[in-house]
């Protein structure tokens, strides 16, 4: 691992600076204890904000369709939703993280459409 990722980097991506605060160095020094409930409750994290999406002003597509997929199930089928879906994405996330740290990270400023192209 290259040893810019422990100072702040710059996100061309996101067009901000990404700052390595106490917070990022308790966790990237006990990661080996903290990554699975990060990527625990990262999964409640993007629930809500896909329902912070559904419920704004913002276009979306189907959003009918979405919201009224939200109200059909009884309480019980949604929890059993929800809980499959936490359990399914988060042992695939892992599987996702393990495959990519081993490859290589661009981490160079990018030139126009260039992070695209790697």
């Amino acid at each position: 691992m290259s040893s810019k990722f422990f100072h702040s980097l710059r996100s061309y991506v996101n067009k901000r600076k990404m700052d390595f605060d106490n917070v990022s160095k308790f966790l990237m020094s006990y990661q080996h204890w903290t990554f699975y409930p990060v990527t625990c409750f990262s999964m409640i994290n993007l629930l809500a904000q896909s329902m912070l999406l559904l419920l704004s002003k913002k276009k979306v597509p189907n959003r009918g369709q979405e919201l009224l997929d939200c109200h059909i199930l009884a309480m019980g089928e949604r929890v059993m939703v929800v809980i499959s879906s936490f359990s399914v994405t988060g042992i695939q996330h892992i599987q996702f993280c393990l495959n990519h740290f081993s490859l290589n990270i661009y981490v160079e400023t990018p030139y126009d459409n260039d992070r695209l192209e790697k």
